[in-house]
């Protein structure tokens, strides 16, 4: 039930602002807030956790109160544009701030319903069905805002009904998680849990900690543009809603297709094979948009968006979840939850504010935000090939999955010959 929130939220929030009158600056500073806020309240994640007692617990309460905060963002457009704009902020940041309290806590109750075996399936198939839902409630939106016809008030009221639902499926996904089993489990005071210092201060020496700030970095260059596709689409091209909605939803499509598959490669050839992979094209990925704005281009680019960024994020669930130890994962995943906000937040916000001082270099101003951006993941695509191979060995691989993931193959062994990457090693 909660996918259906978490579908129209994803997919219309930035819409939603542009339809209030946001400028770029308030588009860049209101997805980046919201983020920041999710990933700081996760210092708190550790205490949270010992105060309720158990993860269901503090899951269910922070999900309920999620739910309720889009109760005030379905009225905020009656303000004026400012309040308006500012408050639908404030509300969408107060509700990702309850998610990111939960949010490690989650993950870590998930991480013990699933047997290692078979977790890249499981969770791949879950994506799937995601995706199946997202699908076809995002569309369903967009079509119904463009109902609005362009007249302010119509459309408003359309979103407010977005947001209704919103409400009304996160109450019945937190009554569903209130029936869950949560198994036995060590709840560590405050005193005894890992301290945001001690796992800042291991960001080198360990492989997870490597990984924090490889995901930091990555982050921080895909949400320089991040917010403004959408813009880009709705202003510049001139997209209707429904035409914004079916090229946003693409991505989602080749989820479907193809997570499964990336859940099955992640069970055979472990976490971190796949990871390097999809870091490499990601760090690509917004490049192509500053090659053309012909609508099947793009459509073709977020179809490759889609394969990669399912894979990639499968992967690195997985990854923080095998190789952080039990007693330490819900402080560990908090705290690099918190790293990663502040990635993605920074690149928002600095995007924001850097874009109205960039030249312009091809056909549209937003498109030089778009090679900033491709520029800034180049350095952790690259980090990323130096994280230790899982211990497992890659098996009964097809010869395509063979080329890319077996470390024998022409194309690893001729990656880890090349000079820049010898160079790293020193």
């Amino acid at each position: 039930m909660a996918w259906v929130w978490i579908a129209l939220m994803q997919v219309f929030y930035v819409p939603y602002l542009h339809a209030l009158g946001a400028t770029n600056a308030e588009i860049g500073l209101g997805s980046s807030l919201p983020a920041l806020m999710g990933g700081l309240v996760q210092l708190a994640t550790p205490w949270a956790l010992a105060k309720f007692g158990s993860r269901k617990a503090l899951v269910v309460s922070m999900a309920s109160f999620q739910g309720l905060m889009y109760v005030p963002l379905a009225l905020t457009w009656h303000l004026s544009r400012d309040a308006a704009i500012w408050g639908t902020i404030a509300a969408f940041s107060v509700s990702t701030l309850a998610g990111g309290l939960h949010g490690p806590a989650w993950v870590d109750w998930m991480g013990d319903l699933t047997p290692r075996r078979m977790r890249g399936r499981y969770f791949g198939v879950r994506n799937r069905v995601f995706g199946i839902i997202q699908l076809a409630i995002s569309v369903g939106g967009g079509v119904l805002v463009d109902r609005g016809g362009g007249v302010f008030a119509e459309t408003m009221v359309l979103f407010s009904l977005i947001w209704a639902i919103c409400v009304l499926f996160r109450t019945i996904s937190s009554i569903l998680l209130a029936i869950q089993y949560d198994p036995p489990h060590i709840v560590l005071h405050p005193g005894q849990s890992l301290t945001f210092r001690q796992f800042l201060s291991d960001l080198w020496s360990s492989q997870f900690g490597k990984f924090t700030v490889c995901s930091f970095l990555l982050n921080f260059g895909a949400n320089f543009s991040a917010p403004f596709f959408a813009v880009y689409m709705l202003q510049d091209l001139g997209y209707s809603y429904t035409k914004y909605t079916v090229m946003a939803m693409i991505p989602t499509v080749a989820t479907i297709v193809t997570i499964p598959v990336s859940g099955r490669l992640i069970d055979r050839v472990g976490t971190v094979r796949p990871m390097k992979f999809f870091a490499i094209v990601i760090a690509t990925l917004s490049l192509w948009w500053v090659f053309s704005d012909n609508f099947w281009w793009l459509a073709a680019v977020q179809v490759v968006a889609g394969i990669t960024w399912a894979g990639y994020g499968l992967s690195a669930f997985n990854y923080s979840i095998e190789v952080v130890s039990p007693t330490r994962r819900v402080a560990s995943l908090a705290y690099a939850n918190v790293v990663n906000s502040i990635a993605i937040s920074a690149g928002a916000a600095v995007g924001g504010i850097v874009a109205p001082l960039l030249p312009t270099v091809a056909k549209y101003h937003l498109q030089t935000i778009f090679l900033v951006s491709a520029l800034l993941r180049i350095a952790p695509a690259v980090m990323f090939q130096f994280l230790k191979q899982d211990r497992r060995r890659p098996s009964n691989l097809s010869a395509l999955e063979k080329f890319f993931f077996d470390p024998r193959s022409p194309f690893r062994s001729g990656m880890e010959r090349m000079p820049f990457m010898r160079f790293l090693r020193r």
